[in-house]
């Protein structure tokens, strides 16, 4: 069926349509450059032990840390963007060392016979990660 009966109709842009269009697209690309642009975040590694003693490396730095707590010496690795304990001889079952490798805010590690707390502080990414789903 024809519903225009015979009638054309001429469409065109108008100054309006045009405004909204270009406001529209510079919404867009300024949202996609604060969530997808790079990140100017910095990142720092804190350790804490049982007598209040603190250590805060950059996470873009590379620091072999050995950490006194009241069983021994804990030692932690900061290299190419990860923190590791690299040895914990203090420890019976060295759950601290196979925790592995920690890169991003939020993440931590502890000891808990050794009374050390490894941390990455930072503001979390936009684009975090979904940790479980129930249905």
């Amino acid at each position: 069926m024809n519903f225009l009966y015979g009638r054309t109709m001429k469409r065109t842009i108008s100054m309006g349509d045009l405004l909204v269009i270009l406001l529209a697209s510079g919404i867009i690309l300024f949202t996609s450059l604060q969530v997808y642009g790079p990140r100017q975040e910095h990142l720092q590694v804190r350790i804490e032990n049982a007598q209040n003693s603190r250590w805060i490396y950059s996470l873009e730095e590379s620091a072999v840390v050995s950490v006194p707590g009241p069983n021994g010496d804990m030692e932690v690795t900061a290299a190419g963007g990860y923190v590791f304990v690299e040895e914990c001889s203090c420890c019976p079952l060295r759950i601290c060392v196979s925790t592995g490798r920690i890169s991003r805010p939020g993440q931590w590690i502890i000891c808990l016979p050794n009374e050390i707390f490894i941390h990455i502080a930072g503001a979390p990414p936009a684009e975090t990660e979904v940790d479980d789903v129930v249905f």
